[in-house]
């Protein structure tokens, strides 16, 4: 190891920030409460933590570390530039964790801050996928290099000394790629956020990594090309230490990101650790997990998930199309044990909830609405969560769509709205059935007349709302909007899912505010309401492969999801 040289005792300044993504118009989205902070984020401020304590730059210089999560907190490059100033010019800028809808702003955030010569490096999703699945590098990845903005590829664990060494001497290389040597996990520092960042989400709840990677192949997916298809896993021991720091400072919600827990090579030394934790100790904690539609079949997956304090699960149910689940190379997921799954996951008290992909080659309006109606019929769910399919960088698909730019085109810049991905004439049905209109008319939708370019609109507040307003009600746009009154509730029309008010429930309480970050271009305007069933979770970040649509909820009004 290279020790930076010797140097008056000093400070070095570390800023890892998970940026958010712009709307439509322009604005940074943020919330009050955000939802679920980003893993890579905590595993960032974990592995920096680490680094401090061992004094990686000399033992005479401290490392400060700080965290913040740009959903729920606004960034003030001024401040960072400050702060690093007064520490002679020594410290970095880590942009965490970024996504292919959070890029382009990850950039706005680096671009005055390379302009006073301060350090920064991105890493995350966009940056490793592009450079694990396409022959060469993207436009925007060469932009930000010209910026001389450092890409970080791959995973910290065993790398971040080097980095930090790097950004002290003044030394950074413009990419650090380490996509073909992805690190063993055992031992490693534990994720952590500090109990001030995670009290700014939904429920107070934090999030880590139990293992990484994932053994299946679907094209959709970004996380087997990112993390591999081979399962990396931390051991019962770092597990119990990270949920033993977090209920130290009052967290016991907790949501384990492994794309499939149910494929952790050491799933069950995990929860029967947790186990003992909860029935011997009579410690507190929840849990929310992602698994496969198989996981049932596991020997006691189920009921030591339940003893461990699984109080909900999300399952990549995707479609019950057996064409599209072939298409999508989605073949462990078997339509005939969707029921007995979910069965098995309701007797031990979990509440399920599932994603579902619209936009397949084979989807149709009448084919979504038939299959939306055997759900309700046959599947007993308790949240089902639309999402469109997307090719994004990572991921199979993308790497197919690129060069033929067809049907699909791919999200470059990350700016748009993933709901213009649907199938030719579904974005108008859907919407015209989420309003009652029975048909499916153009005009007044705002709709784009374009073969492969259907774009959802946000609908204007339907006169209820308005008149709620007028009475003193403050409107939100808030992760889960208000149930409606009875009267409205009467209105939804056949057919149409419900979000499950279970999500009211949990989620009211922490949404009583909003803040809408203005860049320095956009001319101030009054903030409007878009309501959204939840922000894909750090799906993202959880290697989520697509992004929120248009949902269909109660009252049948549409919830515009954004990338």
């Amino acid at each position: 190891m290279v020790l930076a040289a010797h140097r008056p005792a000093t400070r070095f300044e570390l800023f890892l920030i998970k940026p958010s993504h712009y709307d439509d118009d322009g604005y940074v989205i943020q919330w009050w409460r955000s939802s679920i902070p980003a893993n890579t984020l905590a595993t960032l401020n974990g592995l920096a933590l680490d680094c401090a304590s061992r004094r990686v730059l000399g033992e005479d210089v401290e490392i400060a570390v700080t965290v913040w999560d740009e959903t729920n907190t606004r960034i003030r490059p001024d401040a960072i530039i400050a702060a690093i100033r007064a520490a002679g010019g020594h410290g970095l800028v880590g942009l965490v964790g970024v996504q292919t809808n959070q890029y382009p702003r990850a950039v706005d955030i680096a671009r005055p801050l390379r302009a006073a010569g301060i350090p920064v490096c991105i890493g995350g999703f966009h940056v490793s996928g592009c450079l694990a699945m396409l022959p060469e590098m993207p436009p925007e990845l060469k932009e930000a290099m010209d910026l001389g903005i450092t890409l970080f590829a791959g995973e910290a664990e065993g790398r971040l000394d080097e980095l930090l060494q790097a950004a002290d001497r003044g030394a950074l290389q413009p990419l650090y790629n380490f996509m073909n040597q992805l690190p063993g996990l055992e031992g490693t520092p534990t994720p952590f956020l500090p109990i001030e960042v995670v009290r700014k989400t939904s429920g107070t709840r934090t999030s880590f990594d139990a293992g990484r990677g994932c053994p299946f192949v679907c094209s959709f997916c970004t996380i087997i090309n990112v993390q591999g298809r081979k399962s990396r896993s931390r051991n019962a021991d770092d597990v119990e230490r990270l949920v033993r720091a977090n209920l130290a400072q009052g967290v016991r919600n907790f949501f384990i990101t492994d794309d499939n827990l149910a494929r952790n090579q050491h799933w069950e030394e995990i929860f029967d650790r947790l186990i003992r934790m909860r029935e011997q100790e009579g410690l507190k904690f929840w849990i929310v997990a992602q698994v496969d539609t198989m996981a049932h079949k596991i020997k006691h997956f189920i009921e030591k998930a339940g003893r461990a304090g699984v109080n909900r699960v999300f399952i990549g149910l995707e479609s019950i199309n057996p064409d599209a689940l072939k298409g999508a190379h989605k073949g462990q997921n078997q339509i005939d044990k969707y029921r007995t799954m979910l069965q098995a996951w309701h007797a031990v008290g979990t509440l399920t909830y599932a994603g579902y992909i619209l936009g397949f080659p084979g989807d149709t309006p009448a084919s979504i609405e038939r299959d939306i109606g055997i759900i309700q019929r046959e599947l007993p769910i308790d949240i089902l969560e639309f999402f469109i399919l997307t090719p994004l960088p990572g991921s199979a698909d993308h790497k197919g769509v690129r060069p033929r730019a067809r049907n699909h085109p791919a999200p470059e810049d990350g700016r748009r709205r993933t709901a213009r991905h649907l199938p030719q004439g579904l974005g108008p049905v859907l919407l015209a059935r989420a309003r009652g209109d029975g048909a499916a008319p153009r005009e007044g939708l705002g709709l784009r007349p374009a073969q492969h370019d259907v774009e959802a609109p946000v609908l204007p507040r339907p006169a209820a709302a308005r008149e709620r307003a007028s009475a003193g009600r403050r409107h939100l746009p808030a992760q889960i909007p208000p149930r409606p009154a009875p009267a409205d509730r009467a209105r939804e029309p056949p057919g149409v899912l419900s979000a499950h008010p279970v999500g009211d429930r949990l989620q009211a309480r922490a949404l009583r505010g909003h803040v809408l970050a203005l860049p320095a271009h956009a001319a101030p305007r009054p903030a409007r309401h878009t309501p959204v069933l939840r922000p894909g979770h750090d799906a993202a970040e959880t290697g989520r492969r697509v992004c929120p649509g248009t949902v269909l909820g109660d009252a049948g009004r549409p919830k515009g999801g954004r990338a």
